[in-house]
Formats: structure tokens, C-alpha cells, sequence
């Protein structure tokens, strides 16, 4: 209302009124603070508001569709991030559950290239995409799905501002090496892990300051180079001990990760006059061994175990295979 506050000069009216007989959308609910989702709350239930600084109650129809990158049917999880339990079920009349972009890959060339036709219009320019490049796009993994898109998209088309053809090299696609990727089993985290890698040449420094920049999580140096030697791992296993095809998938340059790749085949064989990890947790595959080593290494490589165990991988043909080719 005016005058209710310092400088509020004349009416304003807010979004829930604004959007009166029509939709209202709320992104990312799982991040509203507790106060204001106390406050929607009441919106929600009453359906009714009250501008600041008046006393009247405002009838208000509306429809409301909300939004959220997290999984807010785990109970969890939904404490952990601070959603009120009457806010999240007073929203959860119909959930529509959107896949990840990497499991509906028929909608990447056509983002794609709505994304740079805006941009077109948006600045006059008549630039397109090279098909081998839509090809490229759909081969990637898009851990960061659709924003991810939006913004290599922009990222691709001032590359290609003067030439007019989007290619592959002006998505700065080294971070599309090796496009055969087994990534279904690997956590978020991880995925954004690898990501960063791949765009700063699995050199760690730079992933470092990659991620600082661009404001994802902040690991040690300690933490990524651990990540290193475990994505090698988990490349290895799933190409089935070829470190070449390994190396390729998860790097397409041999000589970024083979030395990792060497330390953490090492480091799991051992000497040869004593047991290496790997024949150890083959020889006692037992919950107690399990617990162990989930108290002293990190939880990704736990997959690998379950891994080994189902394949019941030969020590021998694992270490064959990497002696020949490091």
C-alpha cells in the first residue's frame, strides 16, 4: 500500500494478485526460507492476501505449479533442506517428474537450437548449428541438464559470432571427450566432478578454480585428486579392464589420466609379496570387510565393489591388462 514503508510512494501489487484467474509459477521451492513458506502457506490455504501495510483480505484465484531440481518425495532429504511438511504437501496435488536431459536426448538438438535461434533474434545474426554438432550435444551426459545447455549455447554461439556455423570446438567441447560414457551408476557429484576435469584437462589446479568461479562445491585439491584415481577406476571397470578404451572414454587424451590410472592400479595391486585391495575384498567379501573400507575410502568406489563381486573380475587378468599398456 502507499505509505506503508519509506519510499512506498504509490500501490504496488504483487505477484499472487498480478497473476489473479491465470498461473503463478515457483522455482526452486526446496530453497524458499522456512518464514516464507509459512507465509505462501497461509496464501495457499486461505487463498487470500494482504498487501503490506493494509489490513483488507484479498480473495485471490489462481493456479499454482512449482518446481524444484530436487527429489522432495525423500522424507530425508526434504528435512535436511529445510521444506515445512504442510508447504510441500499442500503443493503435491499432481507432480509431473521431468527426466534428466541425458535420458531424453531427442529434446537436445531441439533446445539447441532454440536456444540460438533467440539469440539470432535477439542480436540480428543469422548463425546455425553444424548437424555433426547436434550429434556431438546428444552424445554428452549433461549433468547440468537443461541450464547447462542454455549456457554452452550461448558460450558456442559468441564463439561462432563471426563465422556463422556453430562447429564442435566452439562449444569448447573438450569437455565432450570420449562420448561413450558409462555414467548411469555415478552420483551427482561425481558427474560434476568429472565435469570440471574435463574442462580444465584434468589439470586440478585449474578444476580448482573452475568450480570456485562458476560457484559449484569447493573441494580440496585432495578431494579432486582423489576423484581422479576413482573415476580411472570406475572407467576401467566398466570398459572391462582396456585401458586404452578406458582412458579414451573418460578423457580422450591417454596422457591426462594415465598416471592416475598407473597410481590407482598400484595402489589396489600392491607388491607381489602381499595381497593387493583388490584380491582382498575378493577373498572376504563380507559386510565386515565392506564397513571397513567404506569407513576409510571414498563411498563412489563402494559401487565398484558391488561391481566385483558380481563379475568376480580375476585379479590377473586386471593387472595383465594394465602391465601391458603402462
Amino acid at each position: 500500500e502507499k505509505g506503508a514503508f519509506t519510499n512506498a510512494g504509490h500501490l504496488r501489487i504483487g505477484c499472487f494478485e498480478a497473476a489473479q484467474g491465470g498461473t503463478l509459477f515457483l522455482d526452486e521451492i526446496s530453497h524458499i526460507s522456512p518464514a516464507i513458506q509459512a507465509k505462501l502457506l497461509r496464501v495457499l490455504q486461505n487463498r487470500e492476501i494482504q498487501r503490506i501495510g493494509s489490513n483488507e483480505k484479498i480473495q485471490v484465484d489462481l493456479r499454482i505449479i512449482s518446481a524444484t531440481s530436487e527429489n522432495l518425495l525423500n522424507d530425508h532429504l526434504r528435512e535436511k533442506l529445510g521444506v515445512l511438511d504442510p508447504f510441500y504437501y499442500r503443493l503435491q496435488q499432481y507432480i509431473i517428474t521431468v527426466p534428466r536431459l541425458s535420458e531424453r536426448k531427442s529434446d537436445i538438438p531441439l533446445l539447441a537450437e532454440y536456444f540460438i535461434k533467440h539469440l539470432n533474434n535477439a542480436y540480428s545474426k543469422r548463425v546455425r548449428i553444424h548437424p555433426q554438432t547436434l550429434q556431438s550435444l546428444i552424445n554428452y551426459d549433461w549433468p547440468g541438464n537443461v541450464r547447462e545447455l542454455q549456457n554452452l549455447s550461448k558460450r558456442a554461439f559468441i564463439n561462432a559470432y563471426d563465422d556463422g556455423e556453430i562447429r564442435t570446438e566452439h562449444f569448447e567441447l573438450d569437455i565432450f571427450a570420449g562420448t561413450d560414457q558409462p555414467l548411469d551408476g555415478l552420483d551427482e557429484r561425481a558427474r560434476l566432478v568429472l565435469k570440471y576435469l574435463r574442462l580444465s584437462h584434468f589439470n586440478i589446479e585449474k578444476a580448482l578454480k573452475l568450480m570456485i568461479a562458476e560457484n559449484a562445491f569447493h573441494p580440496t585439491r585432495k578431494t579432486l585428486i582423489r576423484y581422479t584415481r576413482e573415476l580411472s577406476l570406475w572407467f576401467l571397470v566398466h570398459k572391462n579392464w582396456d585401458l586404452a578404451m578406458a582412458i579414451k572414454a573418460l578423457a580422450g587424451d591417454e596422457a591426462l589420466v594415465k598416471n592416475a590410472a598407473k597410481k590407482y592400479r598400484d595402489y589396489l595391486i600392491g607388491d607381489k609379496s602381499q595381497n593387493g585391495l583388490l584380491t582382498f575384498l575378493q577373498e572376504n567379501q563380507n559386510t565386515t570387510i565392506l564397513g571397513l573400507f567404506r569407513k576409510i575410502h571414498h563411498p563412489l568406489v563402494m559401487q565398484l565393489i558391488g561391481y566385483f563381486s558380481e563379475k568376480n573380475q580375476a585379479v590377473g587378468l586386471w593387472k595383465k591388462t594394465l602391465d601391458r599398456y603402462l
